[in-house]
């Protein structure tokens, strides 16, 4: 199924009133006495909260992109990613923050912001500890390596998350499970693993060890017991991924840098292109013959980011594959390294997956009213 993120009509026209710069909209949605809390200064009534907006929101050309909800104590915390015209220095990239909202009788009553984490948004209540939450495991795919996903690592670790990135050898599907395993020890305790194409091979594998207790698919593999890449291929349209590689002296291939521009990365920058060509491992080919056997997906909860614009990994089989494992599906327009193009959803899809595992109420997707 889609997700949508359900937020409740005044943080709606909140967050519309602020992309619109329309400080008349902007009051409207608070109380006569609300009061807003951000960085330690209380601005109590519309007077002093109509000159907070002008000089934080207004004045530093702000906009709040939502990544995720969650309902606590009677307020809706909104994790949201904060763009504009201030110093970024030592601040993450994405920059999330938390806003804490108080809704009485359809209006604002109170307010208060704070960097995302800082009361542990990544988990469903106050008191969990860091040590006890789920390790977010991230395992690469081929042509790839753990820098694939430093858009998440950061804004994941400021939320309070654990996190640990794979590096591959993508040399067998048993040496890529056999080092998602140990990164499994490594946390010490239970794990989401989040997989990118051949990484969806690789966690599909791994999954099945007790201590995961949920798997992300991003743009990637879910093969059955019996399946492999070459099979599950075989069964949707061709792409032209095979017309861009190259084969070294060893066997091993990896991806031309047109291949990079033009099938893999088509939707990020010129500079991102090139830091995949350079720090690309290459991939042996077995990995694409080698068949599935656990299908944790089977026994474990599932999400899934399907990307529509993928000219690697075909989108009507990343559906298919979706559907089949009963996953929360999460569309996104993107090529294959959504991560990259669409880290901001990804991220929401891994919060989604840590809170639904801890019991919270989050749905992350499209914005619509309650």
């Amino acid at each position: 199924m889609n997700n949508e993120l359900q937020i409740p009509g005044p943080i709606v026209d909140f967050l519309e009133a602020i992309d619109e710069r329309d400080t008349d909209a902007f009051l409207a949605v608070f109380a006569e006495n609300a009061a807003i809390t951000d960085e330690g200064h209380e601005y109590h009534g519309l007077r002093a909260i109509k000159e907070w907006n002008s000089e934080k929101n207004m004045g530093a050309d702000i906009t709040l992109s939502p990544v995720g909800a969650v309902e606590r104590g009677g307020k809706t915390i909104l994790t949201a990613e904060v763009d504009g015209i201030f110093d970024r220095t030592g601040l993450p990239d994405p920059f999330l923050m938390d806003l804490y909202f108080t809704i009485d009788e359809n209006l604002i009553t109170a307010l208060e912001y704070r960097l995302a984490g800082e009361t542990s948004s990544c988990v469903s209540a106050p008191q969990t500890s860091k040590s006890a939450k789920p390790t977010v495991i991230l395992v690469h795919g081929a042509w790839a390596d753990g820098t694939s996903w430093h858009k998440q690592i950061g804004p994941l670790i400021a939320a309070g998350c654990n996190v640990i990135a794979v590096q591959n050898p993508t040399a067998s599907l048993a040496d890529d499970v056999a080092a998602t395993l140990a990164a499994i020890d490594r946390a010490g305790g239970d794990v989401i693993l989040v997989g990118h194409s051949w990484g969806g091979c690789v966690i599909s594998e791994a999954g099945s060890d007790p201590r995961v207790k949920g798997l992300v698919y991003v743009a990637a593999f879910a093969p059955d017991k019996g399946e492999s890449i070459a099979s599950l291929n075989e069964t949707a349209a061709p792409t032209e991924m095979g017309k861009f590689l190259m084969e070294s002296k060893e066997g091993g291939l990896t991806l031309t840098r047109e291949g990079v521009a033009k099938v893999f990365a088509d939707d990020v920058s010129t500079d991102e292109q090139d830091l995949i060509f350079a720090v690309q491992p290459p991939a042996m080919p077995k990995i694409f013959t080698e068949l599935g056997v656990n299908a944790a997906w089977k026994t474990k909860p599932s999400w899934f980011v399907v990307a529509s614009d993928d000219k690697t990994v075909d989108p009507e089989l990343q559906m298919t594959m979706a559907k089949r494992a009963n996953a929360e599906t999460t569309i996104v327009k993107a090529g294959h390294v959504p991560m990259l193009s669409k880290p901001i959803e990804v991220l929401s899809v891994i919060l989604s997956a840590l809170n639904v595992i801890l019991s919270a109420a989050v749905i992350v997707g499209k914005i619509v009213p309650k």
